[in-house]
Parts: C-alpha cells; sequence; structure tokens
C-alpha cells in the first residue's frame, strides 16, 4: 500500500497498486478519501469512499464504488490498550443495470490489544 497523504489528524487520502506476475502488471488499484472524528476519549467514528478498479481475467477493468462507516472504542489500563472496530462497507459493482443496482454489505469486526514498553 502506499500511502500518499495523510491530512492532519481527522482526513486522509490515499493510493493502493496490488501488482501480480513479480510486479509485471497492476491488477487492482484503489484510492480513498476519509476521514475521522472523536467523539470522545474512548470512542471514534468513521466515514469514507474507496473507488476500487479490478481487472478480471479477459483483461478488462470493473470499477466499483464501496462507502465504509466505522466505530472504535479504545480501553487504556496502564501500558495495555484495547480496542474493538466495528465497520460496515457497502460496495456497489459498477457496470450492474440500473434496475439490479446491488451493494455487497459486509460487517467486519476487529480486535486489537497493545503493550507500550520501553528500553
Amino acid at each position: 500500500m502506499i500511502s500518499i497523504q495523510e491530512l492532519g489528524d481527522y482526513m486522509i487520502a490515499d493510493l493502493e497498486l496490488r501488482t501480480k506476475d513479480s510486479f509485471n502488471e497492476i491488477w487492482r488499484y484503489q484510492a480513498t478519501i476519509g476521514g475521522d472524528y472523536k467523539i470522545n476519549s474512548f470512542l471514534k467514528a468513521g466515514l469514507g469512499y474507496v473507488y476500487i478498479d479490478v481487472k478480471n481475467s479477459s483483461d478488462q477493468w470493473n470499477p466499483r464504488h464501496r462507502l465504509y462507516l466505522d466505530l472504535t472504542g479504545t480501553l487504556k489500563s496502564g501500558d495495555w490498550r484495547f480496542s474493538l472496530k466495528e465497520k460496515l462497507q457497502l460496495t456497489h459493482r459498477s457496470g450492474t443495470r440500473l434496475k439490479s443496482l446491488t451493494y455487497d454489505r459486509t460487517i467486519m469486526p476487529q480486535i486489537c490489544i497493545g503493550y507500550k514498553y520501553s528500553f
């Protein structure tokens, strides 16, 4: 992933390129813009848009549009940090007929445990 620019503490812009065959071919790229809002000392909300373009087996590009919303709760106890992130994302695959718009809905929980230490 190539992170282009982090705009302060609350906004992010990102570009990701994925290759195959030992970097001979780009088969996917995506551009992201989003932001976070710290609700209080332990809860943060994020919202963003991702444009994804994937090359299929017949060398045609298939664009997708993705919106995501996430909530992250963090608890700190001494040098330990525990967080739970719930992310909802909606993905629309371009090229579908207007009458049959379909969205992939995904909820992805993520649990993180961290420990702060110094030498």
